[in-house]
């Protein structure tokens, strides 16, 4: 791309700019400035999109017992049991178990407090789950 042809469009980079390649008229690459692309602004308004009704999916399912509180956290901070387990040192295995309302209810504190540290939120947040008044970080 050469450097006229940088896309200059309004996106969510909210008025900033960052650093892009492009050709000068000799054919050399250098660092130019770029406010966005519409096209990288409708993809990530579709990926928030998608986040958001993950996290919305996963309060209903806590609310209406399916799920346990785990599962809303997980989905806030974009956490699969892959992630989470590296994260606390927890198998994935454990922490799919722990997704039960049932199995989780009869968690002890110390175990639930990793999963606090993971989430850098009170152990208490992490038991209320979706009704504690928190919304996504």
């Amino acid at each position: 791309m050469k450097v006229h042809q940088v896309p200059q469009d309004d996106s969510i980079l909210e008025g900033h700019s960052r650093a892009c390649y492009a050709q000068d008229g000799n054919g050399q690459y250098l660092i130019t400035k770029s406010r966005g692309w519409q096209v990288e602004a409708i993809a990530n308004r579709q990926a928030l999109s998608d986040v958001e009704e993950k996290i919305a999916q996963a309060a209903r399912d806590v609310g209406e017992g399916r799920a346990s509180p785990l599962a809303f956290h997980m989905a806030c901070f974009h956490m699969n049991a892959g992630l989470l387990a590296a994260h606390t040192g927890i198998w994935s295995l454990r922490i799919r178990r722990h997704l039960r309302p049932s199995v989780f209810a009869r968690l002890p504190d110390r175990l639930l407090q990793r999963y606090a540290n993971a989430f850098g939120i009170a152990l208490s947040s992490l038991k209320r789950g979706p009704n504690s008044g928190q919304e996504a970080p």
